[in-house]
């Protein structure tokens, strides 16, 4: 994303900004777009003076904040969209509880809104793109619980009687629908984005959808464009892996069996995209953090070792939690490095390893870590009573944090720091991504595991005990 330098005064901008912010009133009656700028959305929030909308960039699930929208004292504003912005869906955020999803980078938008209900009282003034976008949601929304509960019942319902044909019919019914909304989108905008976007995630045939086999519905994701990066900049590829994956969910399985069905999930969704892409890329990396919050590492393991190979590679954070999984599995050689003390004494960490040694990589600005301490304080005597010796290393760049940190958590334990933060030499040798991160390590400097919370820790070291 290309970074530029704040333009205006009233725009908040966060990391990776490419969207200029001007507040101006909601008709405008004059205004002089500067060189650069392709399109605009000119919006009003009724009821939301002094708010404060924040701009996320849309991929996957989570929303990067980049920009920030102050409206005047009438709610009223006029945003200027960069033209080296990424076109796609943005979401604005009024809460954490309600936003707007836009297409934006196609077309100029204006719109008006009630801030307490923004998306039930949208109305889109101009923005062909954006109106067939809510025009369809609308449609949709109003028979989404029936929908949903016929699609439940051919599910479960074993027997192929008259009642399953009634219910097969209402849901074909209620399906054409919004097939047939979107045919007509694709006669009227074919090379619009909505059209690729509403296509990928609702377009399949009405067979599939009234089926309660997976193999119907597997084939209906098949069809679906695999390979359109422009649809990177939305949630759609994130949707469809999800939807994809509860094809393969099994409330009553047990952990292994259910890690067994990912697997297969896995390997059929692999089918559907070109390898070396970036929407290939983006699968894996999306993958890999999905199940990283489930604490699913077999599976993890498996995208690794099955699919890495036929990704590019070619993003950071890709590549790195590639060679995170790769070089640190179960029994891997943990690497010597020098770990620094706050009198600037150094020394291997080799030399610390006794017997089960616990190795924490965290940092003071990560609310996560600073649980994870809390917890590892009071089992301390425990750890210390079966041998288990912790060495913590801050990845903190403020050492006057780190002091002040340390003198009120009375640690018992040793905590290192090379003041590097996250240009340490140590990040790139462990292939590090996030905090906290564990490694329970052996006399013989083996990794025993790589424990993703403090059960999975307990679990370990009772194990090995």
């Amino acid at each position: 994303m290309t970074q530029l330098k704040n333009m205006h005064p009233q725009a908040s901008l966060r990391g990776g900004v490419v969207l200029k912010t001007i507040a101006l009133s909601f008709l405008g009656i004059c205004f002089s777009l500067v060189s650069f700028a392709q399109h605009y959305v000119e919006g009003e929030f009724i009821g939301g003076q002094g708010m404060e909308i924040l701009v996320g960039e849309h991929f996957g699930d989570n929303s990067r904040i980049i920009d920030t929208i102050k409206p005047d004292e009438s709610g009223r504003f006029k945003y200027q969209v960069d033209s080296s912005a990424e076109k796609g869906l943005y979401r604005f955020y009024l809460n954490d509880r309600l936003w707007l999803d836009f297409i934006l980078g196609f077309e100029d938008l204006r719109f008006q809104t009630v801030a307490a209900a923004p998306e039930h009282s949208l109305i889109i003034f101009e923005g062909e793109q954006n109106e067939a976008l809510y025009d369809f949601h609308r449609m949709s929304d109003k028979k989404s619980e029936a929908k949903t509960v016929l699609q439940n019942f051919v599910a479960d319902y074993p027997n192929q009687d008259k009642a399953m044909k009634a219910v097969r019919k209402q849901l074909k019914k209620i399906v054409k629908k919004e097939q047939n909304y979107l045919k007509k989108l694709e006669k009227n905008q074919p090379d619009a984005f909505v059209t690729d976007y509403l296509n990928f995630l609702y377009k399949q045939s009405l067979e599939s959808y009234a089926s309660g086999k997976r193999e119907d519905k597997t084939h209906a994701f098949r069809n679906r464009d695999w390979n359109n990066p422009a649809l990177l900049n939305s949630n759609a590829y994130a949707k469809g892996i999800i939807d994809f994956l509860m094809l393969y969910a099994n409330p009553n399985a047990g952990q292994e069996q259910q890690a067994a069905l990912f697997r297969m999930a896995i390997d059929s969704l692999f089918t559907f995209i070109p390898p070396t892409t970036k929407v290939y890329d983006y699968t894996a990396l999306y993958l890999m953090e999905g199940f990283e919050q489930y604490e699913m590492e077999s599976v993890i393991m498996y995208v690794v070792k099955n699919y890495s190979d036929n990704c590019s590679q070619t993003e950071a954070k890709l590549s790195n939690r590639i060679d995170f999984y790769r070089n640190f599995y179960n029994g891997a050689e943990i690497p010597d490095f020098v770990l620094s003390r706050q009198n600037n004494e150094e020394i291997h960490f080799y030399d610390l390893v006794e017997g089960i040694t616990l190795l924490v990589f965290w940092a003071t600005d990560c609310p996560h870590c600073a649980q994870m301490n809390l917890a590892l304080k009071e089992m301390y005597p425990e750890f210390h009573r079966k041998g288990v010796k912790i060495v913590s290393v801050s990845l903190d760049e403020d050492m006057e944090d780190l002091s002040r940190y340390l003198k009120q958590s009375n640690l018992p334990w040793p905590v290192y720091a090379d003041g590097e933060a996250w240009d340490s030499p140590i990040v790139e040798t462990f292939h590090l991504y996030a905090t906290p991160t564990m490694f329970l390590v052996n006399e013989n400097y083996r990794l025993l595991g790589k424990p993703m919370n403090l059960n999975q820790l307990v679990f370990l070291v009772n194990q090995i005990q």
